[in-house]
């Protein structure tokens, strides 16, 4: 009966076709392709008043390429990574940026957000109508491709594509791959037997579509494979052999093009380095890992399923390692099940056959299969994947629809389920207001999760700036790093020890000012000291590991522990850990600030004067000579010791002797700074202001000078 109605509205059983035709319309195609519209409208109604949440502010906001459209922008974007000017990464994604771009300067959206998500929803929107018409022309079975359409609309997991703006480079990557595919089948329709040859001009459109879509997100590659699998599960030996070389010979030049552009602007960068604790199966061994990623296929199916527990991050430690347990192992044989299944399935139902490997293919660049990548799970990685997977789940329910008492309950269970889609994804939407909003989301659903932890701390801190909600930003923080302690120092993450020390530090610091004897800002100090302490090892760990890695985190870390000390009235120690700060990075003034503070601890006023001085040339920071200059105001002069000049050259009249005498000593410190980063013109230029707007010997620029670190 059901087999008679299919053949009614005029389309084959999917399971009795040979190849991918294109099926008679059953109705009007403008109402289901409105109607699959207002559902994502509806779906993503409120997104529109969320914000510039966690990278979209770096991606987007303090992005300068994409303020004016300029041909400086254009190549700044199109010969530089996707994280560029904060560093080079592994990503190339520069189509990506261009709509930044346009919806920045030339729609000129700016900061305002509501631009941006209408962007994102058209791009879903379209992607949408091009699943609903490739399920279609698949299946040529219009209940599956509106049920899968409608379906892939809402699901809840899609929302970091869709609602976090800089999702687009999915979104982008989902519209170039499923174009490509539409393109594609419509080149293989065309040749037959009878037929001159292939069309050349559809091809050259698809090798388009894929390089576009590459160079919104790298992963949009993988379509490739999905052209070929289609050509395998309906092979034909004519016409296959004739359109894939036809494919190959279009498409190689072109997809050459990108890949020597992507490995030329990446290199030029240097090697992207990711963090352990992003995705712990890096550097792991390979049975580990690929045990793991089997686990992480397993939740990615469960998020499908049961949306409840959405999350922005599953790093450390979320996900545990795979130890090789009978649970694991199970996780293993679903996995190959439902692969056997897809296989057993190719005479009997190709289009299943051919989702399965669709949602598989797409999904294999992110998977950690063939090689660990930078994150561990990530809901955005499964927008397009999911695409497969649901139209799998409605070919399997049309066959229970196919019984003619079951058609009411299939559709009903269906309604059921677009409906509480739907539900869960506007109760998603908010949680991208801001940081605070996301990462208290983040922290309910994965709770186990270091940098989740870490980053609502950051959130909160920046949310108040009072600080008067300290005690909880402190909280957050130990939660990181308590869950961060046992990793060795070189697979650990700086940043949370440092924050969590510089969180303990301005709470201390708020209350010794309250009271400088309260016993509770000592044990303070001490903690956070503690975590400095911790801090620093790390830093020092990267530091070692990774050839040419900055100083500044190891410096920075330096600078917190003086100050940590000195508030724990501890000047000696202080003042070795701020001159090490000097040492690695001489141009930061506030190195100068505590080592004198340091040095004023242990009644050194003249070489804290002195150090002073010396950190105004150094770093051109104007405070360093006037907290020079108080030194002096008890015992001296002002007038007799006024500042000639401004900026980094500034010089003290010669007329005070102490302060001459300083003056020399300080360029002298300065001279030999300079000349040992490697700055010999601005060195040269201090040795002759020293020589001739004060005085200085020559030859004391030269001597040892206990001023340098």
């Amino acid at each position: 009966m059901a087999a008679r109605t299919r053949r009614a509205r005029g389309a084959a059983p999917a399971s009795a076709r040979t190849s991918p035709e294109a099926p008679a319309a059953a109705y009007p195609r403008w109402i289901v392709a409105a109607g699959l519209a207002l559902l994502c409208v509806a779906a993503y109604s409120n997104a529109f008043g969320t914000g510039f949440a966690l990278d979209n502010r770096q991606l987007i906001l303090r992005d300068p390429r994409v303020r004016a459209l300029t041909g400086e922008n254009l190549s700044l974007i199109f010969n530089h990574t996707y994280w560029w000017p904060y560093g080079e990464s592994g990503l190339y994604r520069p189509l990506t940026t261009l709509t930044y771009l346009f919806n920045f300067a030339i729609l000129g959206n700016g900061e305002a957000p509501a631009g941006y998500h209408l962007f994102n929803l058209l791009f879903h929107i379209a992607n949408v109508l091009l699943l609903w018409r490739l399920t279609w022309r698949i299946t040529a079975n219009t209940w599956i491709a509106g049920v899968t359409a409608a379906l892939w609309a809402l699901l809840p997991v899609s929302t970091e594509a869709v609602t976090n703006i800089v999702g687009r480079a999915d979104l982008m990557a989902a519209t170039a791959s499923l174009a490509a595919v539409m393109l594609y089948l419509r080149v293989r329709d065309e040749v037959t037997p009878a037929s001159n040859g292939v069309r050349y001009p559809l091809l050259a459109a698809v090798a388009v579509t894929i390089v576009a879509g590459a160079l919104a997100k790298e992963s949009a590659v993988a379509v490739l494979g999905v052209l070929v699998a289609a050509e395998l599960i309906w092979w034909n030996p004519v016409r296959s052999r004739r359109v894939l070389t036809a494919a190959a010979a279009v498409c190689v030049l072109p997809l050459a093009w990108w890949a020597w552009q992507r490995a030329s602007i990446i290199g030029a960068g240097g090697t992207a380095e990711f963090p352990y604790t992003d995705n712990p199966m890096v550097g792991g061994p390979a049975w580990q890992r690929l045990l793991t990623a089997v686990q992480v296929i397993v939740r990615y199916v469960a998020l499908l399923l049961w949306p409840a527990h959405l999350s922005n991050d599953y790093s450390f430690a979320q996900i545990p390692l795979a130890q090789g347990t009978a649970a694991e192992w199970f996780g293993v044989a679903l996995l190959a099940a439902g692969a056997a299944a897809a296989l057993w399935q190719t005479r009997r139902n190709r289009p299943f056959l051919f989702f399965a490997a669709f949602a598989f293919i797409t999904f294999l660049p992110a998977s950690n299969l063939l090689f660990a990548t930078g994150t561990i799970m990530g809901e955005r990685l499964l927008y397009l994947p999911s695409a497969g997977l649901v139209a799998i789940a409605a070919i399997g329910l049309e066959r229970l629809a196919s019984m003619d008492r079951m058609r009411v309950a299939a559709t009903g269970l269906v309604a059921v389920f677009v409906l509480a889609c739907g539900v869960r994804t506007l109760a998603r939407n908010p949680d991208w207001t801001d940081d605070v909003t996301l990462w208290r989301s983040a922290v309910r659903s994965a709770p186990a999760s270091a940098k989740a932890h870490r980053a609502l701390a950051e959130a909160l801190y920046d949310a108040d700036p009072t600080h008067q909600n300290l005690d909880a930003v402190i909280a957050e923080a130990d939660r990181s790093v308590a869950l961060l302690d046992r990793l060795p120092d070189e697979l650990n993450t700086f940043q949370a020890f440092r924050q969590a020390g510089a969180y303990y530090l301005d709470k201390a610091d708020a209350l010794s000012v309250k009271n400088d004897h309260d016993p509770e800002s000592g044990r303070l100090y001490a903690r956070a000291l503690n975590l400095l302490d911790r801090a620093l090892a790390i830093a020092r760990a990267g530091a070692s590991r990774i050839a040419g890695a900055s100083s500044e985190p190891e410096a920075d870390a330096e600078r917190l522990r003086a100050a940590a000390m000195l508030g724990m009235k501890n000047p000696s120690s202080a003042l070795t850990a701020a001159n090490r700060a000097r040492a690695l990075q001489p141009a930061n003034p506030l190195a100068y600030h505590l080592a004198a503070a340091s040095l004023l601890g242990t009644d050194r006023a003249d070489e804290a004067a002195m150090l002073l001085l010396t950190g105004g040339i150094v770093s051109g920071d104007g405070s360093l000579g006037r907290e020079a200059m108080s030194l002096y105001s008890d015992g001296l002069d002002p007038d007799g010791c006024a500042v000639v000049g401004t900026g980094p050259s500034a010089a003290l009249n010669p007329k005070c002797e102490i302060v001459a005498r300083h003056s020399c000593s300080a360029s002298a410190a300065a001279y030999q700074i300079f000349t040992k980063s490697g700055r010999g013109q601005r060195a040269e230029q201090v040795k002759a202001a020293a020589v001739s707007g004060l005085g200085c010997a020559p030859e004391q620029l030269d001597r040892p000078n206990s001023l340098v670190p």
